[in-house]
This record gives structure tokens, sequence and C-alpha cells, in this order.
């Protein structure tokens, strides 16, 4: 059986776009024609089908959200649970002439905070789904057809931090991202994105011989790709856009050479086994590398005495140390000491805190040895009664 053909037109396109019969088994998307016009063949009689339109074929990498679906009316509906169902059991049905509708767009340009440009793409993802726009000329993205609601966008940058869009910039925590509330109109979002940091350094062979196009790869230290590099000619390279963090770095000689396998950088000998890798920080001088409590942690003891855990030695002598109870403009008070061996800086308030409540503790003005500053830490808790 040839099946029944469902056609027509879809007016107003200004870009390639597909139409999908979707609940059909030619369920395969089709290229509307120049002019719009388009045809869905081999639809079988017994089996009503919802029409969908799509972006189509020439948006590179692209991944937008649909431009609709058919809803009964003439326009299509960006709501995809608005599809109704299209008889096809009376043969084919020609004329279903549909046009596209008005619908809000967020565009915006990524620029680094270093002056180059940004290259990767961004993903956009909201109660309706995710897209992705490549970043093209100038750092310009751009998504389409977005229903109304709320959105977060996530940067991944080839030379630049990778992160979710902030307020300010991008941060790898989900929890900082700045919502692009859609409402019917279009929005635009620039975006200035860290160069992050930098691992640079060279590699050779056994008799100091630079090795060029060797693959240098940086990792979380729980295995994780972060970024890579080439060497150059000389044997060279430098891995950017990197975060702050700790990570590992291995080296992947060229095909065809004389040297097999991932070596990785340990300050006391390379080594072939990741679990003996040296761990690199980023920055190089001290990171927070924990507190006490956690941020968000609940049913902690009225005794606590909240601190935080740095990488290397701190000097704490010009630091601001805060415990305050959220809403209430009053301090707690207390005293603040820092243990060496184990850099921890502890805040030890006068008695015990009150229960079921909820606490902020903040540090700032920590530096590293070599005056650089260190990064501030806002964590909250909440209190067991």
């Amino acid at each position: 059986m040839a099946g029944n053909t469902l056609s027509g037109n879809i007016g107003g396109l200004t870009r390639p776009a597909r139409v999908v019969a979707l609940n059909s088994a030619a369920g395969y998307s089709l290229d509307t024609a120049p002019n719009g016009d388009y045809q869905i063949p081999a639809l079988w009689p017994d089996q009503p089908v919802q029409l969908l339109v799509e972006e189509g074929e020439g948006q590179g990498l692209d991944v937008q959200f649909p431009l609709g679906v058919y809803d009964g009316t003439t326009i299509l509906s960006i709501d995809q649970s608005s599809a109704v169902d299209i008889d096809m059991s009376g043969g084919d049905v020609t004329g279903l002439n549909l046009s596209v509708p008005v619908t809000p767009s967020i565009t915006g340009h990524l620029t680094g905070d270093d002056g180059l440009d940004v290259h990767g793409s961004i993903n956009l993802c909201g109660d309706g789904g995710c897209a992705s726009s490549s970043l093209r000329a100038g750092g310009s993205y751009a998504f389409w057809n977005l229903p109304n609601g709320a959105y977060t966008e996530y940067v991944v940058a080839f030379e630049h931090e990778d992160g979710y869009v902030t307020a300010t910039g991008v941060s790898s925590n989900v929890d900082d991202a700045d919502a692009i509330v859609v409402s019917g109109s279009d929005v635009t979002r620039d975006v200035v994105v860290p160069a992050g940091f930098t691992i640079s350094g060279h590699i050779s062979g056994p008799l100091g011989e630079p090795i060029a196009n060797a693959n240098v790869s940086a990792s979380k230290t729980d295995h994780q790709f972060a970024a890579s590099a080439s060497t150059d000619g000389d044997g060279n390279y430098t891995i950017r856009g990197l975060s702050a963090g700790e990570y590992n770095a291995g080296a992947d000689p060229p095909d065809g050479g004389d040297y097999v396998g991932t070596f990785w950088w340990n300050p006391n000998g390379n080594t072939t086994d990741p679990d003996e890798a040296g761990v690199i920080r980023l920055p190089a001088g001290a990171i927070v590398l924990s507190t006490s409590p956690a941020d968000g942690a609940t049913g902690v003891a009225r005794t606590v005495l909240p601190s935080v855990t740095y990488s290397d030695s701190v000097d704490v002598s010009g630091a601001t140390v805060l415990l305050r109870q959220q809403g209430l403009p009053v301090v707690t008070q207390g005293s603040v000491s820092y243990n060496d061996t184990t850099h921890t800086l502890t805040f030890r308030p006068r008695g015990r805190l009150h229960g079921t409540a909820t606490f902020v503790f903040e540090v700032s003005g920590v530096t590293g040895l070599d005056g650089a500053p260190v990064e501030n830490v806002s964590v909250s808790f909440t209190t067991r009664r």
C-alpha cells in the first residue's frame, strides 16, 4: 500500500525548515521547498498523525526549538502539547497551509575578558527542553522559537572557561546561574567569559629532543577531561581556559612515533599510571579545599566551629570572618584561629548557636604567602533543634 499524502505550505519562513509526521511509521523529517511547500507521503490511512515543523539544514551544529506544531488553527503553535491529530483515513490531506508564529528569541555575544574571541558553543535549557547554538563571528549566538519561561545558559568554550552564565560571567556551579525569563519579547544577553588559567610546558624525548604534534590534556583529579592542546614544532604547549581547581596533565605522543601510551606529569618523574599523576593546582597559589559545614548543610550541631581548609599555607592576618544568623543584622561574636599544619581557619563562637536557624559563614581577605588573594568563602548552614 502506497499510503496517503499530507501536503500544504508553511508561510513566513525566513530559514530552511523541515516537516515531520509524528506518530507515524514515516516519522523522518522532510525538507520544505524554498517557497514553503511540503509533502509527506506514505502515511497509513488508519494512523492519525500530528504535524511538527522544525528548523532545517543550514544551521551548522545548532539544535533549535521547533517552529511549532499544527494545533487545529492556521498558525503553528510552539506549545507542542497542543498538537492535534490529522485524520488520514479519508485519503490524501492537501492544502494544509499554515504560517509561522512570531516567537521570542534570545541573542547575544560572548567576549573574553582577555580581549580574545570566544570559540565554541552555548546551550540553553528550560522547562520546554534544550537547544544549542554555535558561536559565530564575534562570539554571536541566537536561540529562536522560544516558548515563554525561564532558561539557563551554559558556555562550552575551547580556550576560555566553561560554565553556567551568571549575572557577571560564568560559573561551574549551577546554583549561580542567572535565569533568563522569556515573556513574549526578544531578550539580549551578552556574556563576558573569563580566560581562566593555563597550564603550559614542553614535551621532549629521553635525549631532550622536542616532540611536536603531541596531544597534552588536562583532567580533573577524578579523571574527568577538561581541555587539551597540541605541541608546536619546538615541543611547547599551552592549555587554556581552565577554571580554578586541581588537575593532572598527560601527554600522548603523535601516532607513528617512538613512544606509545599516555605519560602523566609527576614532579618526581613522569609515569604511565594515571593514579600516580602529580596534582597541578590552579591558581598556582592556595585555593579553598573545603568548608565545614558544607554549603547548604542541615541538621548541624549548635556547638559547631565553622572552618575553611586551604590547599597551602595562607596569611589570615588581614582576614574578615563573619558569622551571622540569616535575616538578622547582628553578627555572632567569637574568635578566629589558624592551624598552619592543616591550613585550616576556624571560627569559635561565644556560646551555642540558636537551634533550627540558618547561618551564613563568610571569610574574605585571606592571601597566599606570596600576597596573592585567595577566593572568598560564603556558605550557609542550618542548625538542628
